[in-house]
């Protein structure tokens, strides 16, 4: 096959299937879009239930910092502080140990949820995939199998913050996992940030393998591939309004 014929096949294919790339690409949008709320949702929904007053935005919650309790141990420490300090028994002890642990805790638990949500939807969909093809091994691919590839996306999110420390090891910076979940859960744990970021990097970055490599027909993978890189870039930009920024941590 000539080099022309073999571009000319390539632009057919293109023309050919633009309309399924297009609306993969608006799919990938919607799930993009959901994908952050749910993720967002993960934090919203223990600070609700531990008593703060959380607001919802779209790619962020935030929280008050319960001042009543902060006031509250204040009050207790004003009276009682030479026996907090020499530990030493006192009325209220309960409660004032319980408002402190109350305070270092349930940030902990309201960081945590939000990564937890996201990698137990990307596993609950990689999982369900490979029973789907092992179930139906030899079959066409339906709409549904593209559809749970397109939710392990849920992964790209660890990819990228491994991807990020590695551009920040070669350009020889010092703080290397930068500011998210979590490296927020690596303070709380007392454990070094950049074995989290490099753990779940690669454990994402081996499911996503797994998904377009192994698991996606190879007619349609890089095609696929593609339009999923696309849609994660324009989502960043469009949709978080914040890749430049991140990029400039770099």
């Amino acid at each position: 096959m000539t080099k022309l014929n073999f571009q000319m096949k390539i632009f057919k294919s293109v023309d050919s299937n633009w309309k399924q790339y297009l609306y993969t690409f608006i799919l990938l949008q919607l799930l993009f879009i959901l994908s952050t709320f749910w993720h967002e949702m993960g934090h919203y929904i223990p600070a609700k239930l531990l008593g703060y007053s959380p607001t919802f935005q779209y790619s962020a919650v935030h929280y008050d910092d319960k001042t009543t309790s902060l006031n509250r141990i204040d009050s207790i420490y004003s009276i009682y502080n030479y026996e907090i300090i020499n530990d030493i028994d006192f009325p209220g002890r309960t409660e004032y140990n319980k408002l402190r642990s109350d305070l270092i805790n349930q940030p902990f638990y309201i960081t945590l949820l939000g990564p937890v949500l996201t990698l137990l939807t990307a596993l609950f969909a990689s999982f369900f995939l490979y029973y789907r093809r092992w179930k139906r091994r030899g079959t066409d691919w339906h709409f549904l199998d593209y559809l749970l590839v397109m939710i392990s996306l849920n992964f790209s999110r660890n990819a990228y913050f491994l991807f990020l420390f590695l551009l920040r090891y070669i350009k020889g910076k010092k703080y290397l996992a930068g500011f998210s979940d979590e490296t927020n859960i690596a303070f709380f744990l007392n454990i070094n940030a950049n074995y989290i970021i490099i753990s779940l990097g690669l454990f994402a970055g081996l499911f996503l393998f797994i998904n377009f490599f192994l698991m996606v027909p190879v007619k349609q993978r890089y095609q696929f591939l593609l339009t999923c890189l696309l849609s994660w870039i324009f989502g960043n930009f469009f949709w978080m309004m914040n890749i430049f920024e991140l990029l400039k941590t770099i």
